[in-house]
């Protein structure tokens, strides 16, 4: 006897809590670990300046000339050395964030569409769109199928994502640019001036987004939700 075919195209229990677990995981670690690393990089930057200055005092005649440029130079270099650490926690939020897409949204999405909407009558068309993995075309397919998730309260967030993957990817193209004409202050310089100042006709680049752990975490949630509301399958 040939087995029935599934009623209702949605995840199974063991999916739901595979992919939950992995984006929970990555997140606590990005917002309780890695994030708070930097949390002192003020003082941290202080303390580099100050043991520069002091291994200037002890050491042989400064090329900085007297004590009073020697404090100079060591004020210059911890304001380099904060810079460096900004940078560097700058990069992880960014980079993080690209990651709850790819990781945690869309490879689980075309592993578990790949797999499960042959079943359902999935056209070569609709297959190769779940191999793409477009968030509109997953809508749209998911729609078909009893689930308008891109009218959830939450879409809007998870379709930013999409934006922010895409610009840290490439750096420069349509997803920046769509990214800047939504939230403009996601960018550096626009993130520290007025809304209605105006700073020319600039290309929106991806080296200098600015995402915060907030952000981060919003889209995190955005994606969690996801696999909280998706259908569940047919588990016998």
């Amino acid at each position: 006897m040939s087995l029935a075919p599934p009623q209702t195209l949605g995840l199974y229990s063991w999916q739901r809590e595979a992919a939950l677990t992995r984006l929970q995981f990555f997140r606590d670690q990005m917002m309780n670990r890695v994030f708070p690393a930097f949390a002192n990089i003020e003082q941290e930057a202080l303390e580099h300046g100050q043991a520069i200055f002091k291994a200037g005092l002890a050491g042989p005649a400064s090329p900085y000339g007297d004590e009073s440029h020697l404090a100079e130079h060591a004020h210059e270099a911890a304001v380099v050395h904060h810079g460096e650490l900004e940078q560097v926690l700058q990069t992880s939020i960014n980079f993080a964030a690209a990651t709850i897409f790819h990781a945690h949204w869309e490879t689980p999405v075309r592993d578990w569409l790949g797999r499960e909407a042959p079943m359902f009558g999935a056209s070569k068309t609709q297959q190769k769109k779940i191999e793409i993995t477009k968030v509109e075309d997953i809508a749209t397919f998911l729609a078909g199928h009893g689930w308008p998730f891109a009218k959830a309260g939450w879409f809007e967030k998870l379709d930013e994502l999409r934006l922010v993957a895409n610009t840290v990817k490439h750096a420069r193209g349509d997803s920046a640019r769509e990214l800047c004409k939504r939230r403009r202050t996601l960018f550096w310089p626009y993130n520290i001036v007025g809304e209605d100042e105006h700073l020319g006709n600039a290309e929106p680049d991806g080296t200098n987004l600015v995402i915060e752990p907030e952000d981060f975490a919003a889209y995190a949630a955005a994606v969690e939700a996801f696999w909280v509301e998706a259908p569940a399958g047919d588990e016998d």
